[in-house]
């Protein structure tokens, strides 16, 4: 098995040693001589070529890819190439829109996407993302992502470093999506009413910006910044309740992380996939606003402390990495 890579970054998970990793060859150039869309359109021609000298040296039984910008180039690299097994991760209808993913406008996903993903598999992480893809007349079949959730388990037995009660908010910080300003400002709705401190676990491009809003609301004592960690599963497992005010998500990781160790979970309605969870005990969706959030936080810490004694079993039914594997070697086999 081989896995082509596009960048040549660091690979943070555990490879099997029969994997063997390619990387595609890297280009530079100065962004300032060109357009944001001039750039991207320069990146993703290189990385076409590039995929095309790749598969011109090496037969393949079967290729996957992940995530519509990957899918794209490959598809567009192969042309009429029935081997390609393609996975579409996240909203299209919001990733896109008002932004530019690789340098690539929103016409360039919608217009590649109805074009290149007709008459191959094309495998969706949600129902949500699959209706999605049926309004552009994609067909598509839901493998939903897996977590491994005895390993999960086991990591949220270690010791906590934060020993007051606080609020949990894990992702990467890129407010348009993931809510750490949502997130933040229902707490300073409340904070003087409460012991119980707020915690932000990830790192991204709008850290800074939550770091200094904190400081303008004179919040920088209770709210506490931990950056990346590796393990954030024992906070999951000691906090006072998960927040993941998300407006838009393919199928939240966190969110399945959460759900498997039965955090109280206070949740935005994050589109296309919210639905998919309604039911799950220890969830309450809201409407996305900051006064509700606020409310409800403080309505769930009033709540009795009760805790699931069992991983919820729908969460194991259906999100445990066995099933995902199942699905996914039935997917490649057939």
């Amino acid at each position: 098995m081989s896995i082509l890579l596009f960048e040549t970054k660091e690979v943070m998970y555990t490879l099997d040693k029969n994997i063997e990793l390619f990387y595609l060859p890297q280009i530079y150039f100065s962004k300032k001589e060109l357009s944001a869309e001039q750039t991207g359109e320069k990146l993703f021609k290189f990385r076409v070529k590039g995929i095309k000298t790749f598969f011109k040296s090496t037969l393949f039984d079967k290729i996957i890819s992940f995530e519509d910008y990957n899918n794209i180039c490959t598809l567009t690299a192969l042309q009429e190439n029935s081997n390609v097994i393609v996975s579409s991760r996240v909203s299209i209808g919001n990733m896109y829109k008002n932004q530019m993913i690789h340098l690539m406008p929103y016409s360039f996903y919608v217009s590649n996407i109805k074009k290149l993903y007709k008459n191959i598999k094309v495998i969706s992480v949600s129902q949500g993302v699959a209706e999605e893809l049926k309004e552009y007349n994609i067909i598509s079949k839901v493998i939903p992502n897996g977590i491994d959730i005895d390993k999960i388990k086991e990591l949220s037995l270690v010791e906590c470093d934060i020993k007051e009660p606080f609020l949990l908010h894990v992702g990467r910080f890129d407010t348009r999506q993931k809510g750490q300003k949502e997130a933040l400002y229902a707490y300073s709705l409340i904070a003087s009413k409460m012991k119980t401190k707020l915690v932000f676990i990830g790192d991204g491009k709008d850290k800074l910006h939550i770091q200094q809003e904190a400081e303008r609301l004179k919040l920088e004592q209770r709210v506490i910044f931990k950056g990346y960690e590796q393990n954030p599963y024992c906070y999951m497992a000691n906090c006072e309740a998960f927040l993941f005010p998300s407006v838009y998500e393919g199928l939240p990781n966190t969110f399945l992380e959460a759900l498997s160790l039965n955090c109280k979970i206070i949740s935005f309605k994050f589109i296309p996939s919210w639905r998919e969870f309604a039911g799950y005990e220890n969830v309450e969706f809201i409407d996305n606003d900051i006064e509700v959030l606020a409310q409800k936080i403080v309505d769930v810490l009033n709540q009795p402390n009760k805790k699931v004694k069992e991983l919820n079993q729908r969460c194991i039914n259906e999100f445990s990495l066995s099933q995902t594997f199942r699905k996914w070697e039935n997917i490649i086999l057939n």
